[in-house]
């Protein structure tokens, strides 16, 4: 059964990129919100006979997940379903930290300064680069980059920790940042060619390579 759903979100994955790609809006707008419920049905499948703290958490990650890819979705109606979309995927974020630092709490991790240093280098280039674009929105895509920034560093901290979960983690974590890294620039810097499936054949990858970790963590009881 898992394998089936797994399946099933691979291909509305597709759908979507090819959508975005062809610019067939009507592909677009039927998979986009199948994606996030494909993945947490595969996830709850995948972690059926496993309770476990932390399944709320990511639950809820990728509920405020699901809920900013239905909000992007009306952006050319009104720019405010950006900012909200924003906040969305922010609280996202916020909870796959808080899962992160659960995991790292109660394996007693110490913390280390040497991941915050490649997120804090490459946080700083994409701001410099994207501050003269971003009149009014400058703050709340500075407070968003450092969020996620923070997702990643807590990812890298976590990598140790079991393998090959804390991998799949961390890909998911730095592809996320690449596909919002890609949305950023493509919406208020230049635009970029096919950006539309280069954001989501990230992003999709991201989600599920963040969530497989995520439920082999739960399945042996890390």
């Amino acid at each position: 059964m898992n394998s089936k759903i797994k399946i099933i979100f691979w291909v509305v994955l597709l759908i979507n990129i090819i959508g975005n790609i062809l610019q067939q809006y009507e592909m677009v707008t039927f998979s986009k919100p199948l994606i996030i419920p494909v993945l947490a049905a595969f996830f709850l499948t995948a972690t059926m006979q496993h309770r476990h703290r932390l399944k709320k958490w990511i639950i809820m990650a990728l509920l405020f997940s699901w809920a900013g890819d239905m909000l992007l979705q009306f952006v050319s109606t009104n720019e405010v379903f950006f900012i909200w979309g924003l906040v969305a995927f922010l609280l996202a974020h916020v909870f796959y930290i808080l899962v992160f630092q659960q995991l790292k709490q109660r394996h007693k991790i110490p913390f280390k300064w040497w991941p915050l240093i490649p997120a804090a280098i490459y946080y700083a280039a994409l701001i410099t680069y994207l501050s003269p674009y971003l009149g009014e929105m400058a703050m709340p895509v500075r407070v968003y980059g450092m969020v996620i920034m923070w997702m990643l560093m807590m990812a890298f901290l976590i990598y140790p920790l079991y393998q090959p979960a804390g991998r799949y983690v961390a890909i998911g974590a730095a592809l996320f940042i690449v596909s919002d890294s890609i949305l950023a620039i493509n919406k208020f810097a230049h635009t970029i060619p096919f950006s539309g499936g280069f954001i989501m054949l990230t992003y999709g990858v991201a989600q599920f390579a963040l969530i497989y970790g995520l439920a082999q963590f739960i399945v042996k009881r890390y």
